[in-house]
């Protein structure tokens, strides 16, 4: 049994997946043989309360669709969203921070802040 299959059991039934995620049962089930689009997976996850996952129905490119998912093995699409401006665990750099300000940079104060 594939992942699709298996949220289609959890969900009891076919049709009862596409009516939570906004399809039809027709479309639902051309992706038995297409492969579930990118756009709709996270809707399944939420659909089966994470039991299948995005990973589950994309395992051959989850990794480069949904990169912060690679970092974070215990966060699931129901779990509540990162604080905004959160950009993720971002990959270590062969570079030290300081390569980022050049060494001839001007910092000045904000304007109405004190020098």
């Amino acid at each position: 049994m594939n992942s699709l299959d298996k949220a289609i059991q959890w969900c009891d039934g076919l049709s009862s997946l596409a009516e939570k995620i906004g399809i039809s049962s027709a479309r639902l089930g051309n992706w038995r043989v297409r492969g579930v689009p990118v756009e709709h997976c996270l809707a399944i996850e939420k659909a089966t309360d994470g039991q299948v996952t995005r990973k589950d129905l994309r395992p051959d490119d989850w990794q480069n669709i949904w990169p912060e998912l690679a970092d974070d093995h215990t966060r699931r699409a129901t779990d509540p969203a990162p604080p905004a401006g959160h950009a993720g665990r971002q990959p270590s750099s062969p570079h030290n921070i300081t390569d980022t300000v050049p060494e001839r940079a001007v910092v000045t104060p904000l304007l109405g802040e004190k020098a």
